[in-house]
């Protein structure tokens, strides 16, 4: 396993854990997120989307399907479930 498949899947860990900081921190300062709902980059981007997200579905769940991986890359194909 790969350096970015398991950051990958310690950041998943962390959103299903529901801890902000922990997901939040997983990024870099200058990470881009796009995605339903939020589009955009930084520190403060990346908690957008994650309280956009939380907000919404309190009780949500990603529950992973495949991680691909090349190199430095990892790709997180996944379900979103929540109410």
């Amino acid at each position: 396993m790969g350096e970015a498949r398991a950051g990958l899947e310690q950041n998943v860990q962390h959103w299903n854990a529901h801890d902000s900081a922990a997901w939040v921190g997983d990024f870099s300062p200058a990470a881009q997120i796009v995605g339903p709902g939020a589009s955009g980059s930084g520190t403060e981007m990346v908690r957008t989307f994650y309280s956009i997200w939380q907000d919404a579905f309190p009780d949500n769940e990603v529950r992973v399907t495949d991680i691909f991986e090349d190199g430095a890359t990892a790709i997180l194909q996944a379900e979103f479930r929540g109410t």
